[in-house]
């Protein structure tokens, strides 16, 4: 097996080499947040070194945009920044009114992003959105707050969109943040399917995977790969 120790960047290369070498990841919970180590059991460490020494495996899904993977999420426009400011407030002032300090600081000078897709009934669907979320499973709660997966083999990409583009719209999506009701916005958008494609016509933008800022895109193809990846995990993961 090959093991890692650190944060989600670190965690996405080592499980694409596990993937390609066809041999198991062992995820140590040694990062920031260790969102994947606690949605695979996999924390805290006593817990991951028994499921190390038990040599216990399962199979998850892995997540794919444009042909790269990812095992948490990925997005597009100011999503990561957002989260980035969201986590450095949540754990003194609490996740509601962190997430109202986020948006103040990144959704008033984002760039709207133009997404353009044909729908199954052959009609041009041409949006804006300003944060987009995509996410290796279904995530847990709805909103823009996500924090974790019931499993992550579920053969599903949760997609979540939140177009602010007027100052109107950007305070009620603040104070809906604030309430934790942003999922009752009709700015907001949640999907849930096995893959989606879709032209950003007025790009390049930047994708991040994992947290990680990659390449500039003007198409994004992104999938599951079910079943991908074969990790350690305890054979009774402890219930979140």
């Amino acid at each position: 097996m090959v093991a890692v120790a650190g944060g989600d960047g670190t965690v996405q290369r080592a499980a694409a080499a596990a993937r390609d070498h066809g041999i198991p990841l062992a995820v140590l919970p040694a990062g920031t947040f260790n969102h994947f180590a606690k949605d695979l059991g996999m924390f805290p460490l006593p817990a991951a070194i028994a499921a190390v020494q038990a040599g216990t495996v399962a199979k998850v899904d892995l997540g794919e945009v444009n042909g790269k993977i990812f095992v948490n999420t990925a997005s597009v426009g100011a999503y990561t920044d957002f989260v980035t400011v969201r986590e450095r407030y949540e754990h003194r002032i609490g996740k509601p009114l962190a997430a109202v300090v986020a948006a103040i600081r990144t959704l008033g000078g984002a760039k709207a992003v133009r997404l353009r897709v044909e729908d199954l009934d052959g009609e041009v669907v041409d949006a804006r959105f300003s944060l987009m979320f995509l996410g290796n499973g279904r995530y847990e709660p709805r909103g823009f707050a996500p924090v974790r997966r019931a499993t992550v083999d579920d053969g599903r990409i949760d997609l979540r969109l939140l177009g602010v583009t007027r100052l109107g719209s950007r305070a009620r999506v603040i104070l809906d943040l604030f309430r934790g009701r942003i999922e009752r916005n009709r700015r907001y958008q949640q999907y849930s399917d096995a893959e989606y494609h879709f032209d950003l016509p007025d790009g390049p933008y930047r994708i991040a995977r994992d947290g990680e800022i990659g390449e500039e895109i003007d198409h994004l193809d992104a999938r599951v790969l079910p079943r991908a990846l074969t990790v350690i995990a305890p054979a009774h993961p402890p219930r979140r």
